[in-house]
């Protein structure tokens, strides 16, 4: 036994089913619609947040996609759902979200000697 190699013959292997489970039909996804002349996916939920590259991102589950087709989307592409991303904030107060320049001009900092720093 210890001579026998782990090989398939590539010969006996044969295409998978198109669906192998019958009587199951796959929706096809829907089209994006045409808005000012862009395509534009309607945004079902967003799942999660995150900072990459210094910029917010967010999850996004599309509306009538799977969840393999979720994907990271930055703010900037979400401008067609401010309510989705309000409603993830209000649900999920501790997730990542922008913090605009006047907001961050006005949080108090204590400055730091860089002699105190050292020692």
């Amino acid at each position: 036994m210890r001579s026998l190699h782990p090989v398939f013959n590539v010969m006996k292997l044969s295409p998978a089913p198109d669906n192998p489970i019958t009587g199951r039909h796959w929706k096809p996804p829907p089209l994006p619609k045409l808005v000012d002349g862009e395509e534009e996916y309607v945004v079902e939920k967003i799942l999660n947040s995150r900072m990459f590259q210094w910029k917010l991102q967010f999850l996004v589950k599309w509306e009538g996609y799977r969840i393999e087709e979720n994907t990271w989307e930055y703010l900037e592409n979400l401008n067609h759902a401010p309510e989705k991303v309000m409603k993830f904030h209000t649900k999920n107060l501790g997730a990542p979200r922008r913090i605009r320049a006047l907001t961050f001009g006005s949080i108090p900092f204590c400055p730091i000697s860089l002699s105190s720093a050292s020692s």
